[in-house]
């Protein structure tokens, strides 16, 4: 349906939107440069959403500008889901959270200029019933960590964040005072060195879940594998239980990356089950996913880890990774 619809206001009145569950929202302008002007969202539809008493699921694409959440047609306090595409600031981020009362799922885009102080000493809990957040720091230039620190979500415990960088760390990467329900941590398309990662990793030890994507060849998860293998042990995160693992690159898909590979996951399950706790090895389990390109080398993974596999480690190599669409 395109927007705005021809014809004066009454016409709005004709269209019954009493059973509309979901909407998604996407434009058909491209911009190609800076100096290009982008719709506004709330310009551009009518108000008629906002009397959509079913509406819980919303997806705003990219090259949708949202300004005042004023102009907004939509019944913000019923939503259950929103993504939103277009990076907007922080402060309109926390702005958007407090309207979102009945919130379970969000995925948002920020951005932010170096330098730019954000005010965490007075975090306050957000009202919404978030369970699953994803940000993405794409075109963010100063220190993703203070961002998350902004508010106390008590009750999200899947967080993804989206395309760190080096420049995106601070000095304090601990969630728990600020997220006390995380549970699952998912780094992905993060482009950080191995020395960068294990601190984030460390400074959230009661992870019972993290998954992990690097934005690169995934030779470049080797050194990281190393690392992994002798500076994570189950001592230092005692509720690890499954990882997963995402090459997003076919090249680099060889041997030396499935023996550093098997050697970090060996290392880690032993050091994890070495209580003797038969039942307890039944519960650790690592996924990898590559590209279907690399189907070839799925039983070398099995072969490798075979031992540990006969001891109850849970192992599921796929060649299924598609990178299109964002984990939520």
């Amino acid at each position: 349906m395109p927007f705005p619809l021809p014809g004066p206001q009454e016409t709005y009145k004709a269209v019954d939107f009493q059973c509309l569950e979901s909407l998604v929202c996407q434009s058909s302008i491209r911009q190609r440069n800076s100096r290009d002007v982008l719709p506004i969202l709330g310009i551009q539809l009518p108000f008629f959403f906002r009397h959509a008493p079913c509406l819980v699921s919303l997806t705003v694409g990219r090259n949708l500008q949202y300004r005042h959440l004023q102009e907004f047609p939509f019944p913000w306090s019923q939503l259950t889901c929103l993504s939103l595409s277009e990076p907007i600031s922080p402060k309109k981020w926390m702005e958007m959270l407090v309207e979102c009362t009945s919130l379970k799922s969000g995925s948002f885009s920020l951005f932010g200029r170096a330098g730019h102080t954000i005010g965490t000493e007075t975090a306050s809990s957000t009202q919404t019933s978030l369970c699953n957040l994803r940000l993405s720091f794409m075109v963010f230039e100063g220190d993703a960590f203070q961002v998350l620190r902004t508010c106390i979500f008590e009750n999200v415990a899947v967080l993804t964040i989206e395309y760190l960088q080096q420049s995106n760390l601070g000095e304090q990467y601990s969630l728990k005072s600020h997220f006390p329900s995380l549970d699952h941590l998912a780094l992905r398309d993060y482009q950080l060195r191995s020395e960068k990662i294990l601190p984030i990793l460390l400074n959230n030890r009661d992870m019972s879940q993290i998954s992990l994507e690097m934005d690169g060849p995934p030779g470049l998860q080797i050194p990281f594998f190393r690392l992994f293998s002798t500076r994570i042990t189950h001592v230092d995160m005692p509720h690890l239980s499954k990882i997963s693992i995402i090459a997003s690159n076919d090249n680099g898909i060889k041997l030396d990356y499935i023996k550093a590979f098997s050697d970090m996951v060996r290392a880690w399950f032993n050091s994890s089950t070495s209580n003797g706790d038969i039942q307890a090895q039944g519960s650790y389990s690592i996924q990898l996913r590559i590209l279907p390109t690399s189907v070839q080398f799925v039983p070398n993974f099995y072969k490798e880890l075979e031992d540990c596999m006969e001891r109850g480690l849970n192992l599921v190599v796929k060649a299924d990774h598609v990178h299109l669409a964002p984990w939520l």
